[in-house]
């Protein structure tokens, strides 16, 4: 049946029985192969009609919880859509999947991929967008920790 459908028809059912969500590792997988998928052919309008589409479902929660996901795979995954929803040159409105994706509590986890030499690489494509929004950039733990050693130089000791 899913071989007759669309990828549109497809993304659907991912929305509504959330897929992404699943408790099911095969039906959070499926969910998230349709969904790259759907992004690695969409741009421009439709691009900006997906990110609202994917935002207005709720979607930023439940990428944001496969980032801890047991599985390298799904994480990978996760990443990659991430970065690229996250991108102007697939949705024009990104910063609202960032806003929403910090919203999800994304930040706190995404940064610890960047510890992982398996998803290092998709991580820092991810960031790589996400940093374009400046509520993300203070967030980074580099950030954080060239503020905390230029405090500790700016105080008496």
């Amino acid at each position: 049946m899913a071989e007759e459908m669309g990828l549109d028809e497809l993304l659907v059912i991912v929305l509504q029985q959330n897929l992404l969500g699943s408790p099911s590792a095969d039906e959070r997988a499926e969910g998230l192969r349709i969904l790259m998928e759907k992004v690695s052919v969409t741009y421009g309008a439709a691009g900006s009609n997906l990110g609202h589409l994917l935002r207005a479902s709720g979607v930023p929660v439940p990428l944001t919880a496969l980032l801890s996901d047991v599985d390298l795979a799904m994480r990978n995954q996760a990443l990659w859509i991430i970065g690229n929803l996250c991108s102007d040159s697939v949705d024009v409105d990104s910063a609202l999947t960032k806003q929403a994706l910090m919203a999800a509590g994304a930040d706190k986890v995404l940064f610890g991929c960047l510890h992982e030499e398996a998803t290092l690489e998709l991580a820092c494509a991810a960031l790589q967008n996400l940093c374009h929004d400046p509520r993300w950039a203070p967030a980074s733990p580099a950030i954080t920790s060239a503020r905390t050693a230029a405090r500790a130089r700016r105080s008496p000791s």
